[in-house]
């Protein structure tokens, strides 16, 4: 697999602080697929998408946003991977959250073709990625 920095952002690695908690409210992220702007970077689409769930005020002690774009095609991708991953939520029962999203490459835009939304419980204190509830 291939990892890429996309134009001159360095979004391969970016750690931001956001600051909302936990599980989003369902229907609160736009249908699928989902249409990019032209020439916006596939980085700046997966953001554009999460921003209902990931907010816009930035708390420092709330929790970290990890983004991470891979492709296995090389240089020039005609498709991306995107994982997104909150940690250090304020939330009971979610320790982490992450969202894979695959974009692909239309004419003059990307766009978002798939999502999965999965998250570690604090209890127990597992190290699995799961989509069922915490208990």
């Amino acid at each position: 697999m291939f990892r890429h920095t996309f134009a001159s952002l360095a979004f391969t690695t970016l750690c931001l602080a956001a600051g909302q908690a936990g599980a989003e409210p369902a229907g609160l992220l736009p249908a699928l697929p989902y249409a990019g702007q032209p020439g916006q970077q596939p980085s700046r689409v997966a953001l554009a998408w999460l921003a209902p769930v990931l907010g816009e005020g930035i708390t420092p002690t709330s929790r970290q946003l990890l983004l991470d774009a891979r492709s296995a095609e090389g240089e020039d991708p005609r498709q991306v991977t995107i994982t997104v991953t909150q940690s250090g939520l304020l939330d009971d029962s979610l320790r982490d959250v992450r969202y894979q999203l695959v974009l692909s490459r239309q004419a003059d835009h990307w766009q978002i073709d798939s999502s999965l939304r999965q998250h570690r419980c604090r209890r127990p204190a597992d190290r699995l990625w799961r989509t069922t509830p915490c208990a």
